[in-house]
C-alpha cells in the first residue's frame, strides 16, 4: 500500500455534524478525509481512490452501514479489514448480532478523540496482522 493511501480516511455518516466532527479530529491526526453520507455514495467515492480505513455509521437511510460493509465484501474481501463501524445504538439486537457477525471493530456514539485514536490503532494492528 502506497504513503498516499495508508494516510486516508472514509467517513460513512448521515449526520453531517457527525462527519465533520470526525473530519476535523483525523486531519489533526494527520489523515486526508473524505466523507459520504450513506453507503451508496461511499461506493462511489470508493471506486474514485480506495482509502486505508473505513468508518461507517451503521443506522442511515438508503444504504446502511451493513449494507455498504456486504457490498464491500463482494467488491474485495480485502476490504472487511479496513472498516470498522460507529452506532448510537450498539445495545439493539440486530446491531449486536450484526457486529459479532462482522467481527469487525465498532465505537459507540458520541465519539472522543480517545476512543477514534484507540478504534483507528486496532484497526492498524487487525490490517497488520491479517
Amino acid at each position: 500500500m502506497d504513503k498516499a493511501m495508508r494516510r486516508t480516511v472514509l467517513v460513512v455518516d448521515d449526520e453531517e455534524a457527525n462527519r465533520l466532527a470526525l473530519e476535523r479530529i483525523l486531519i489533526r491526526e494527520g489523515l486526508e478525509v473524505r466523507h459520504a453520507p450513506n453507503g451508496r455514495q461511499a461506493l462511489r467515492v470508493l471506486a474514485e481512490a480506495p482509502p486505508a480505513l473505513m468508518l461507517t455509521d451503521l443506522k442511515m437511510p438508503g444504504m446502511d452501514g451493513a449494507a455498504f460493509y456486504n457490498s464491500l465484501i463482494g467488491l474485495s474481501p480485502g476490504y472487511k479489514d479496513r472498516i470498522a463501524f460507529m452506532t448510537g445504538d450498539a445495545m439493539g439486537k440486530s446491531v449486536q448480532t450484526f457486529l459479532m457477525e462482522s467481527e469487525r471493530p465498532y465505537i459507540e456514539k458520541p465519539i472522543s478523540k480517545k476512543d477514534l485514536a484507540c478504534l483507528l490503532n486496532q484497526l492498524d494492528s487487525r490490517k497488520n496482522t491479517s
